[in-house]
């Protein structure tokens, strides 16, 4: 049933096929396999619903489920942008800062050339507590590009 699911391009049945089986047979190392990628193929298929229902919470204020959205658009593209957005509204709710670090790598992974992932990043840091991390991403960012006065104050902040 599962298969024929995701043959249908019924991605939630198909997950939710996949996560019941699984409850059954916790240690099936190809159900777990088969789970994540049916859950990559339901947030590809469903990219832009999820963006759109990451902009409406984003809006509503409801930061914890706008980044949850976001998330799922982002793995679904692979998208250094989508991850930011996700770790930023995170960082506007406030409550998990080990998330917000999680999504922040994930967005600096995918835009290494990108200071604005990297103060991301740092900033991801600062709210996790791990100020010698955020002093330290800081200066990368700021090395990427020496003249931004935002990263010069942050480095500055960092340092303490």
């Amino acid at each position: 049933m599962m298969e024929t699911a995701a043959q249908n391009k019924e991605w939630a049945s198909a997950v939710n096929m996949a996560k019941l089986a699984l409850e059954m047979t916790p240690n099936d190392p190809r159900l777990s396999k088969r789970l994540e990628e049916l859950q990559f193929e339901a947030d590809r298929a469903l990219a832009e619903k999820f963006i759109s229902q990451g902009r409406y919470e984003e809006e509503s204020r409801e930061y914890a489920r706008a980044a949850r959205s976001f998330e799922r658009a982002a793995n679904g593209r692979k998208s250094g942008e989508l991850y930011a957005r996700a770790a930023q509204c995170l960082l506007r709710d406030g409550t998990q800062p080990r998330k917000v670090v999680e999504l922040a790598r994930q967005a600096q992974l995918l835009n290494k050339n990108s200071t604005d992932a990297r103060m991301l990043l740092a900033r991801a840091y600062a709210a996790g507590g791990m100020g010698e991390s955020a002093h330290q991403e800081a200066k990368r960012a700021l090395a990427m590009d020496p003249k931004n006065k935002e990263l010069k104050a942050f480095v500055k902040e960092m340092k303490g």
